[in-house]
């Protein structure tokens, strides 16, 4: 693994040639040198943390709270300079307006979806096995191009199904915690790149990928 760092207050680990991840502040961190290390992504995904959620959030991470708003700042300027073709947001009741207010003023996608899902992630960071909740959760798909919603019934299931597609991606998630999206997209094939201000969550990321290299 390699650690680079290349701003005061990031750490950048480049995994493999498929693997980046970023230990970051989104709202606080300057994240030029680690999006200059990204190619061009093809899907973004996002489990947004919850307004309600943040004090604990960034209680875990070991940080000193921002103003939700500060973050969703940041984490729009992201969302812009990436400029993918294909977003997918896993939001709540408390935060999805905040999203349909952002792509409603930044950018016409002419494909949209909504699907209704129960919330899932990772168990931890070193096994398979998913905690699957009774939280209701929605994602919000934006696409320049028609996709094919899956019919699943929790968050990693939806994962998994749309990181089955045939061509290889770039995929990228700005909150990557335990890594659902990395998990999947190597699986299948793709390449994956992340940020996560929590530096305990993003090392179960980087030994799970790291694990599966190995053994491959």
């Amino acid at each position: 693994m390699k650690m680079g760092h290349l701003d005061t207050d990031i750490k950048i680990f480049q995994i493999s040639p498929s693997f980046t991840f970023c230990n970051g502040e989104i709202g606080k961190s300057d994240f030029k040198s680690f999006m200059e290390k990204i190619p061009s992504i093809d899907l973004v995904y996002a489990a947004l943390p919850k307004p309600e959620n943040f004090p604990l959030w960034y209680k875990l991470a070991n940080r000193a709270k921002i103003p939700h708003k500060q973050f969703f700042s940041g984490l729009c300027k992201i969302w812009k300079e990436i400029n993918a073709p294909e977003y997918h947001i896993e939001v709540g009741p408390s935060n999805k307006q905040q999203v349909l207010d952002f792509f409603s003023t930044w950018k016409k996608f002419p494909n949209f979806y909504e699907l209704d899902l129960y919330y899932s992630a990772p168990l931890n960071g070193r096994t398979k096995g998913m905690a699957k909740c009774r939280n209701p959760t929605q994602i919000l798909i934006y696409s320049l191009h028609p996709v094919e919603i899956p019919d699943v019934k929790y968050s990693h299931e939806y994962v998994e199904q749309i990181m089955k597609r045939r061509k290889r991606m770039n995929v990228f998630d700005p909150v990557i915690g335990k890594g659902l999206l990395a998990r999947f997209a190597q699986i299948n094939g793709h390449n994956c790149y992340g940020i996560d201000m929590n530096y305990e969550r993003l090392e179960c990321t980087i030994e799970y990928i790291q694990n599966n290299l190995r053994s491959s």
